[in-house]
């Protein structure tokens, strides 16, 4: 009937919307991400970024901003939150070498461990290693390198760091892409989410990108646009009241729940 084509085509229509309302939103924090780490890790070459904008002057769909008209949160505020965090850790490409960087903005000596290396598509790793580190106060400083091998396939394989306080939480993590999206070699995620305590512990066997818990951004959670890797379980801040989450969307299977 005329009414059920107009229903399969607004359902159509809404799916469509919802795909490109995360797909901008995730590739506007990939932006924010590269641009404010770079400028970050060249301390005090350039001590700062700024970027446009906060928020939205008036209601569109999708804008440059991290907070829009209606005070909801963007797909794009966690991760520039996540770039502008005190003590961070960024990726960076030299010649034939990936160079790892702690950025410390304190006034307080940072220890701690990284964990970095080469995630693999298949949910292995390459080139892995765990150390303790200090990175000063007040600066940018080289932590270590990965060497660029000649069988490094940047469409199966990217390089990234975790950073742990004393703790053992996770401060910071980067990674960076030689790879357009559409080339690399995904392989599907596992994604499992358990709760603990006020908080909730994601883990995935395989490497998973741009992991989002919550699309419209009208309550505060606490994180979202997240990478996961396997063997390094991802901690959130979550009420315990409020139910355990489901993944909506991934950057590698647009709009389809991976999680149990």
């Amino acid at each position: 009937t005329l009414l059920g084509h107009l229903v399969c085509i607004a359902q159509w229509a809404a799916f469509i919307l919802e795909d490109y309302a995360y797909l901008g939103g995730f590739l506007q924090g990939e932006a924010y991400l590269e641009y404010i780490g770079n400028f970050r890790r060249r301390k005090f070459d350039c001590a700062a970024a700024v970027f446009w904008m906060y928020n939205d002057c008036w209601d569109c769909s999708r804008s440059w901003t991290v907070v829009d008209y209606r005070l909801n949160r963007t797909p794009s505020f966690y991760p520039v939150k996540r770039a502008f965090a005190p003590v961070s850790v960024v990726v960076a490409r030299e010649k034939s070498r990936f160079v790892i960087y702690g950025v410390n903005d304190t006034l307080e000596d940072f220890k701690g461990n990284v964990i970095f290396g080469l995630v693999k598509n298949d949910g292995t790793y390459g080139k892995r290693r765990d150390l303790e580190v200090t990175i000063p106060a007040n600066q940018s400083v080289a932590i270590d390198v990965i060497q660029v091998l000649k069988y490094y396939d940047p469409n199966q394989a990217v390089p990234f760091v975790w950073l742990y306080d004393e703790e053992g939480n996770c401060i910071a993590t980067s990674r960076l892409f030689l790879s357009r999206y559409k080339d690399f070699a995904w392989s599907k995620p596992h994604i499992t989410v358990t709760r603990e305590e006020d908080s909730i512990l994601l883990n995935t066997d395989v490497f998973a990108v741009g992991v989002c818990l919550d699309l419209d951004g009208e309550e505060a959670i606490g994180d979202n646009f997240f990478d996961l890797y396997p063997g390094l379980p991802y901690r959130v801040a979550w009420p315990k009241e409020k139910p355990l989450p489901t993944v909506k969307c991934l950057a590698d299977f647009l709009c389809s729940s991976s999680a149990d």
